[in-house]
């Protein structure tokens, strides 16, 4: 199987960098990307419109490391765009935040630019943020809870508010600057006793310290709790990526197959392994694993 090029546009400076891109999630906008750039700013990129590009300006201040939408954005075509940068800022652009009456083709670089500016945080981050991952609860249909991850080595745990006022309810140390954060799909759980506790698994990339697989939990209370269950310390250089698949889907009580590939910067570095179970481990197991030989 072959890969076709369909479309390639100079859509910015040759000199700015796309560092991030996410699809959005609704299927009715199948065809749009958010994009964050290394001059600050995000844009929005539609390449069923010749392609058509919004850029909103002057977002971050430094690099705009990381683009995400907000996980309840599939539910209609308004939507929720997160964005984090090495200012240590969070941004939360609203839906009319993202509107704009100019419509730029072309790969025109004089985009158009939001007349509203996003709702910015830099008080919860001691340095920039490089993961954002939106998980909807358990019970709530319009509620959500984000994942940061940010080079002062912490995963967090945040109720976003339409305000830009975020809540921290929980946060962790890593040991390295969370890169990346990715939720290992068809794990979720909702509890027995209730509707709204919840239990996410969740794959991190930490660069120098390597990778972890994490246990996020949340109680009918509203209190929160991330574990470490495994980790992954193989690598000789900077984790920037990780990614999962599931081999053996979850069958009757039986332990999913799950396999991770990681990859490392300088040394060039691709490892295989996986993970051996969720089930009868303790939160605080902590358990390294070694690559597939």
């Amino acid at each position: 199987m072959y890969l076709e090029r369909l479309l390639i546009v100079q859509a910015f400076d040759p000199a700015t960098l796309v560092l991030s891109l996410a699809w959005h999630p609704s299927p009715k906008r199948a065809t749009e990307v958010a994009v964050s750039l290394s001059d600050g700013n995000v844009a929005l990129l539609d390449y069923a419109k010749n392609p058509s590009i919004q850029v909103v300006k002057e977002v971050h201040a430094l690099e705009a490391w990381t683009v995400s939408w907000s996980s309840l954005s599939s539910l209609s075509d308004e939507c929720v765009l997160y964005s984090g940068g090495d200012d240590s800022g969070l941004r939360t652009f609203l839906p009319e935040q993202l509107r704009s009456d100019v419509a730029c083709n072309d790969g025109d670089t004089e985009s158009a630019s939001s007349a509203i500016a996003p709702l910015f945080n830099t008080k919860i981050h001691s340095a920039g943020v490089t993961a954002i991952l939106s998980l909807k609860l358990a019970g709530h249909s319009t509620q959500e809870t984000v994942l940061t991850g940010s080079y002062d080595e912490y995963i967090r745990v945040l109720a976003p508010s339409p305000k830009g006022v975020w809540k921290v309810l929980a946060e962790r140390r890593l040991g390295g600057g969370v890169w990346r954060l990715k939720q290992i799909p068809g794990l979720e759980k909702s509890g027995m006793s209730s509707p709204t506790q919840s239990t996410f698994h969740i794959l991190a990339s930490c660069m120098h310290a390597g990778a972890r697989v994490l246990q996020i939990c949340r109680t009918d209370h509203d209190t929160w709790s991330i574990n470490v269950l495994y980790k992954f310390e193989e690598h000789e250089s900077m984790n920037y990526g990780s990614d999962v698949t599931i081999l053996q889907d979850q069958d009757e009580g039986k332990n999913p197959l799950i396999m991770v590939v990681s990859t490392s910067f300088y040394d060039r570095r691709l490892c295989l392994w996986m993970i051996p179970s969720f089930s009868n481990i303790s939160n605080t197991s902590d358990i390294t694993l070694k690559s597939i030989t």
